[in-house]
């Protein structure tokens, strides 16, 4: 909810304007000429192929890349891999990373993932609720969800900053599904796992 797919869209938007020789939304302004500009977003599975999310994906990949071997290109990825298990999104992306880093083409990438990128590589993030003092926060006893989403989006802070390659990613889900309303009961569990009071268990049915 920090508005990393907004970023991306904002400026993918500016640099088709500023191209089209339009007026961009900016004081000032310095945009690369480029042949080509993909955005990968948004659920890509096909059903009628028997494709799922992550192997559309794929799939569409492939294509770009035939594009941006013989040319100049930038690349936006919205959450590449979220469709598939998170160890193997993980690496993937890592990989993904290395890859795009050694192409002509300008990538930007946005993800969940930690530790996913190079220290030659710039990285940003959505400040979100880090300033928030959840310690000292208390929700009111009569929340309804539209005063939830308004208490998050008054305290969302959707700037971005330049971090170091080292900065583990913003933990705000458990926050932001407290907020929300989420059971009591599974927030409290989350709360010992995050604290490594309780371990994973897993148990099977006969």
């Amino acid at each position: 909810m920090g508005g990393k797919t907004v970023t991306l869209k904002t400026t993918a938007f500016n640099l088709l304007l500023g191209l089209s020789g339009c007026f961009v939304c900016a004081q000032s302004a310095s945009l690369p000429c480029v042949d080509h500009i993909f955005f990968i977003s948004d659920d890509l599975q096909d059903v009628n192929r028997g494709l799922s999310t992550f192997g559309a994906e794929i799939l569409y990949f492939q294509e770009i890349f035939s594009y941006l071997k013989d040319s100049q290109g930038i690349l936006f990825i919205d959450e590449f891999a979220r469709g598939t298990n998170p160890q193997e999104g993980q690496i993937l992306i890592r990989s993904l990373c290395h890859f795009l880093h050694r192409q002509t083409v300008i990538s930007f990438i946005s993800t969940h993932y930690d530790n996913v990128g190079e220290s030659s590589m710039s990285h940003y993030q959505v400040i979100g609720l880090r300033n928030m003092d959840f310690q000292h926060f208390r929700l009111p006893s009569n929340l309804n969800s539209q005063y939830s989403v308004d208490l998050i989006q008054d305290n969302m802070d959707y700037r971005i900053e330049k971090v170091d390659a080292t900065r583990s990613v913003p933990r705000d889900a458990l926050n932001i599904a407290r907020i929300l309303g989420f059971e009591e009961e599974i927030i409290t569990y989350a709360l010992q796992l995050y604290k490594g009071e309780k371990k994973f268990e897993s148990s099977s049915t006969k």
